[in-house]
């Protein structure tokens, strides 16, 4: 009986046991329903709060929902919002689902762009039943709570819904009380009073713990808030709807030189434009003026954005922006830096650095503005032997000459009219005088007689002239374009006319620049289309009157024109570089002929000022020997003084290397230059060719024949050959030939003629066994 007993009383303690572990696993469930409802409900209010808050302020909230990019006010309060309770994230979609917005933790960006303008399912269900739909969402993930709650709710303004917002809370502090409450509430020593008051005890103790986590939240935003006010350029103050001051910001109170202790939560806005003028800051002559402008401001509660310039000379950024509560955030911010750098990027855009000139793009504004003026006339003036300066003298040199150039022509014009550097050497003046052309005609000759006059720079004196070309206004042009174009085909005159002189456009200008456009568009094919030629004037020995070789001269047999003189095309080719191309041409093709005539006739080439400089003629040279096998004695290569006025050291380098080869060098027009004498010294010619200038003047000026006499002989002391050229007459001959001179050279003997005609008259042997056919 007493084992019986036992063991019934046990499996009763057993069974109180289970009915009692049962009874608390219900209580457990019960309570944790009842805390999921509670954390549930608190979320959506939580959620809807942040949405009023979200939608009321937002001004461009519907602009957003439609795919533009945030005001800077906006972005300002979203990144406040995005920090508002428990919120740590949301999601703006458009009222059809579709997402335009992810905020991030450390700004409002879209920090997962591959996911914008994908389509929500939720958020659309959202709009169609205009009601709210929060779930709880756990996480083991770094950068979520282990809880939180997404809510999607639709922003209604003025009965019309503008997007759908999906608000991230963060529930952890929340589940965290719920599991510490739900402990003691299993531990009660009463299950009867745990079931009666269990749920709702907890739910309170939840709703105590989340305002508490709610407190250190707002606290720790404050304090995150409050750091940025404090650090920020900007100046921040925010007013309630009775205009008395709610909040600032230390920066503020700089910008406006008041103390932080003379402005405090509470004053009127009157009052803080008070404090503003008693300090001497403020807009305009008129204190009570300045006050009452800002305080209308202030009445009329609308978004405005202007610029005050205080008695200092700062200018100050203010942007009012009214709240719903009829308050207003006001941010003030110093730009005087800013708008100084903006000023001096405009200034670079417009002005030359060099001159503080205004540069081309300004002068073409200031054309068009006269253009709907009275009559005026565009000067364009270019310096002569700019470039020789800066390869002779430095850049720097060049700099202060522009500037000094610059400075004279600000002098010789009118204080109305406008000088302008172009580029590089290129200046233009607006001159605005009705009285044209007499005016732009004495602006010229004094601009000329300014420049001339010699420029004392770093120790030099520099002396340069320049070339004017004119255009009047409307005649000439009636836009920016025309009339500085027609004033650089007139300036192209000018350099051509002689320097330092200046010349009008007229009509036949164009035409005549519009043919050599042409001219240098058939020359770039006319040596693919074989259209050039060699003709050979041959050189006599005086002593023998037999010939002792040819120079080679170029001639160009346009498909259209005929022959085109070189005058016309050399320069046009030397000034587009294809001058390289074509003197490459003439060196292989002399080379080729001469190695075809007997073994003691020699060929002569001129080079271009331009193909001398180019680092193929050197390869050129020895190709072109090479491959006829011709003794480099038997080419002679002319150039002229003017090479060395470009670079002497490196032109001195040039023609050692081609003497190195065994090339004859030889000056060409020699006693038309400046220094010829010096460049003699500098390098030893094998021949000096005299100027045909000084033969045509034989019997006109006695001159002519003292340098004919002392050429000759510096020619014999040098050991340098003497060719004298432009011969024309027995009496010309006559007269080198007893002065001592080697070779002459001229009509009276022949003309430049083809191949075909020199192989006929001076190797018809050799041209019967075809050794001179030129391929």
């Amino acid at each position: 009986m007493s084992l019986a007993f036992e063991k019934r009383d046990l499996r009763g303690i057993a069974l109180i046991c289970l009915l009692g572990g049962v009874l608390v696993y219900g209580v457990y469930l019960l309570m944790g329903q009842a805390v999921y409802r509670q954390q549930l409900a608190e979320a959506e209010r939580a959620s809807q709060q942040w949405a009023r808050f979200f939608g009321d302020n937002v001004t461009d909230l519907e602009a957003i929902a439609g795919g533009a990019k945030p005001s800077p006010d906006s972005y300002l309060l979203m990144n406040v919002a995005r920090q508002f309770g428990n919120v740590f994230r949301y999601k703006i979609f458009s009222p059809d689902g579709t997402l335009r917005l992810i905020s991030d933790k450390l700004n409002v960006v879209n920090s997962d762009a591959s996911s914008l303008a994908k389509h929500n399912e939720k958020a659309a269900n959202t709009i169609k039943t205009s009601k709210s739909f929060t779930t709880v969402k756990h996480s083991k993930s770094a950068d979520r709570p282990e809880m939180y709650t997404e809510t999607y709710l639709p922003i209604i303004r003025n009965g019309k819904t503008i997007a759908v917002v999906e608000v991230y809370v963060d529930q952890g502090a929340e589940h965290a009380a719920f599991m510490e409450n739900l402990l003691i509430a299993l531990l009660a020593p009463l299950l009867i009073v745990a079931l009666a008051f269990g749920g709702p005890a907890t739910a309170f103790y939840v709703r105590t713990r989340q305002k508490e986590a709610t407190d250190v939240e707002l606290a720790e935003q404050n304090r995150v808030l409050n750091t940025i006010m404090k650090n920020t350029d900007q100046g921040f103050c925010l007013f309630d709807s009775k205009q008395r001051l709610v909040s600032s910001n230390d920066q503020f109170c700089r910008i406006y030189g008041m103390s932080p202790n003379c402005i405090a939560p509470g004053m009127t806005f009157r009052e803080i434009l008070e404090v503003r003028v008693k300090n001497g800051v403020y807009e305009g002559d008129d204190p009570a003026t300045y006050i009452n402008s800002r305080l209308k401001l202030g009445d009329e509660n609308k978004r405005t954005h202007n610029l005050q310039v205080l008695h200092d000379g700062r200018t100050i950024s203010l942007n009012h922006k009214p709240l719903s509560d009829g308050g207003w955030l006001a941010t003030h911010e110093d730009i005087t830096e800013l708008q100084r750098v903006q000023q001096e990027a405009a200034h670079l855009a417009h002005y030359d650095q060099i001159t503080n000139l205004p540069n081309r793009t300004l002068f073409q504004e200031r054309v068009e503005e006269h253009t709907q003026k009275e009559q005026f006339a565009v000067l364009c003036v270019d310096l002569d032997n700019f470039k020789s300066v800066n390869d002779t003298l430095g850049h720097g040199v060049g700099d202060k000459l522009l500037k000094a150039v610059a400075e004279r022509l600000v002098e010789t014009v009118e204080e109305r009219d406008i000088v302008s550097r172009l580029g590089n050497d290129e200046f233009a003046i607006i001159q605005a005088s009705p009285r044209q052309p007499e005016d732009a005609t004495q602006l010229a000759d004094r601009i000329c007689e300014a420049i001339k006059k010699p420029f004392e720079l770093d120790g030099y004196e520099v002396n340069t002239d320049v070339s004017v070309g004119i255009t009047i206004a409307p005649a000439d042009g009636t836009t920016a374009n025309e009339l500085i174009r027609n004033g650089d085909i007139a300036l192209n005159r000018s350099r051509v006319d002689g320097r330092g002189k200046y010349r009008f456009f007229e009509a036949e200008m164009d035409l005549r620049m519009k043919e050599r456009r042409q001219l240098e568009i058939d020359l770039r094919s006319a040596l693919s289309e074989n259209e050039f030629e060699l003709y050979y004037q041959p050189l006599i020995n005086t002593k023998s009157e037999e010939v002792c070789g040819f120079e080679a001269l170029l001639r160009w047999n346009h498909p259209g024109r005929g022959q085109v003189p070189p005058d016309d095309f050399i320069p046009i080719a030397e000034e587009t570089g294809l001058i390289v191309q074509i003197g490459e041409w003439v060196i292989r093709q002399a080379c080729h002929t001469v190695s075809l005539w007997p073994e003691n006739i020699k060929i002569a080439v001129n080079l271009s000022t331009v193909q001398f400089k180019s680092d193929k003629l050197v390869p050129t040279v020895m190709n072109a020997l090479s491959s006829n096998n011709l003794s480099p004695d038997r080419l002679e290569l002319e150039i002229t003084e003017s090479i060395f006025l470009e670079d002497s050291e490196n032109t001195l380098q040039t023609l050692l290397m081609l003497r190195s080869l065994g090339v004859r060098i030889a000056m060409d027009d020699f006693g038309t230059g400046y220094s010829s004498l010096g460049y003699l010294r500098s390098f030893p010619f094998d021949k000096i060719k005299l100027d045909r200038c000084f033969i045509n003047d034989l019997g006109k000026d006695d001159g002519s024949k003292s340098i004919i006499r002392a050429v000759a002989s510096m020619g014999e002391s040098l050991n340098m050959t003497t060719t004298a050229e432009g011969v024309e007459t027995q009496e010309q001959l006559d007269w080198v030939r007893s002065e001592g001179y080697k070779e002459v050279q001229g009509y009276f003997y022949s003309p430049p003629r083809p191949l075909s005609e020199i192989n006929e008259r001076y190797f018809p042997e050799e041209d019967k066994d075809g050794l001179i056919e030129v391929a």
